[in-house]
């Protein structure tokens, strides 16, 4: 808890060293691990209980850096009541504002109206045994893989959609498969991300015309996961009341779904208006435009600290 993610590997004896511009680690053991992929097969060996996330070899990072900020401006030491396994201290250096105190929640809650289907069967599962390797035959990578083949995204092969090492180089709006509860591979899968608790030192700060806002005080590498924005999950209508009562800077509308529909290869933003109802059914998705989302997936979400834009 006392130290950034990054500078993990440094209390288990490894030495992170620069040279010619190019970045080592020296093992405890003397072995030079010269890429990510020498990282894994190590940690592999030797069963250390580290994670690839922890190891950076890119020369812009400093692992041990560390923004503090000054003692007069920390209003909380952490908004998580213990909560998260890392504290999350809060700092106001703008007025004298505090943030609302709410119940510090970790899994998104589900209010009147709204349902959110959990039930396990609904869970594509893999039967991998090694730890998911092997992507061609990995069921939720291929889940992955063919998720993305249908959208009409230029630039970026097949080969590179996915976690690489447990960062995310591309954007992905066809969204992350993760490996779950009913797959065989291990909690080291590397296909497992978002699913772990809290790894990098966060901290809640006013900004001077945005609000309350959240960022790591450690450098990061690109492709990092950073946290979830968990919260309530509201219907629509609901939301909507709330926000013209509270206002809704802090809200989030889940459409997924539909961003995802409407980058789907073939797909027609405009159905000819004089088409009939009957030909406006969820028939063919590639080339009809689907009827609108019912409510529950328009829902919105309010974080319980509400944090504004992110400066991570």
């Amino acid at each position: 808890k006392g130290v950034g993610l990054l500078a993990i590997p440094s209390i288990f004896g490894f030495a992170r060293q620069i040279e010619a511009n190019e970045v080592k680690y020296l093992s405890p053991c003397g072995v030079t691990l010269s890429n990510i992929r020498d990282v894994l097969d190590y940690l592999s060996l030797t069963s250390i209980p580290l994670t690839p996330d922890m190891f950076t070899f890119s020369l812009t990072i400093n692992i041990f850096d560390e923004w503090t900020p000054h003692p007069q401006h920390v209003v909380m030491d952490d908004i998580s009541f213990g909560v998260e396994n890392i504290p999350i201290p809060c700092i106001n250096d703008i007025d004298s504002d505090v943030p609302c105190l709410m119940s510090y929640i970790t899994e998104r809650r589900p209010q009147d109206g709204v349902f959110i289907d959990q039930d396990p069967g609904f869970l594509v599962s893999c039967d991998c045994e090694d730890n998911c390797a092997n992507h061609s035959v990995c069921s939720c990578w291929k889940l992955n893989y063919e998720s993305f083949s249908l959208m009409n995204i230029q630039g970026i092969p097949l080969t590179e959609v996915g976690y690489k090492y447990q960062r995310l180089e591309n954007p992905i709006p066809s969204g992350i498969y993760e490996c779950n509860k009913n797959c065989k591979c291990a909690a080291t899968c590397l296909n497992r991300v978002v699913q772990h608790p809290l790894k990098n030192k966060l901290q809640l700060f006013k900004t001077p015309k945005t609000g309350w806002g959240i960022r790591c005080l450690n450098d990061i590498p690109c492709g990092t996961f950073i946290c979830t924005y968990v919260a309530a999950v509201y219907t629509e209508d609901a939301s909507n009341e709330i926000g013209r009562v509270g206002g809704d800077e802090y809200f989030a509308e889940l459409d997924h779904i539909e961003i995802f529909e409407n980058n789907k290869i073939g797909f027609e933003s405009d159905v000819d208006s004089d088409a009939s109802s009957s030909t406006r059914g969820p028939s063919d998705c590639k080339k009809k435009k689907p009827p609108s989302a019912p409510k529950k997936t328009r829902d919105r979400v309010k974080n319980t600290y509400e944090p504004g834009p992110s400066d991570c």
